[in-house]
């Protein structure tokens, strides 16, 4: 790693770092996430079945940004040790995982939105949840 410019190397370890602080804790909030979902569909069967679909899709969400986050921190980790060049291309489960959470950021936050609106039968708010929402798929 001594031909690289000290700036990416500095970038580079804490890239690394983050991934195997971060891993830990995402899987273990991932395991929290699962059994709320679990709890969820037990103690609430006679929720409709558009709320269902949200938290089911919200957890498929989360379980494939968990496996992409377990992709990268794997590829940059273990594949890559030793090679420079390619420590410095991040790989595509990255970028893909990064979609996969604004989507998730989005479905919530428009959900939120809308219980905000059922309950204060106001727009102004909920509108401009929404309106200062999307911009997050634009990433």
């Amino acid at each position: 790693m001594t031909d690289a410019p000290p700036e990416y190397v500095r970038a580079l370890r804490g890239f690394i770092s983050c991934s195997l602080v971060g891993l830990p804790i995402a899987t273990a909030v991932y395991g929290i996430t699962i059994l709320q979902t679990y709890l969820y569909f037990r103690r609430y069967p006679e929720d409709s079945i558009r709320l269902k679909t949200l938290v089911g899709t919200l957890w498929i969400l989360d379980t494939f940004t968990i496996v992409l986050i377990c992709h990268s921190t794997y590829k940059i980790v273990i594949s890559n040790t030793g090679q420079v060049a390619s420590d410095f291309v991040l790989p595509w489960s990255v970028s893909l995982e990064n979609g996969a959470t604004d989507l998730i950021t989005v479905a919530v936050q428009c959900y939120f939105a809308s219980q905000l609106h059922r309950l204060s039968r106001r727009r102004v708010l909920p509108g401009l949840i929404v309106l200062l929402t999307i911009p997050t798929l634009g990433n």
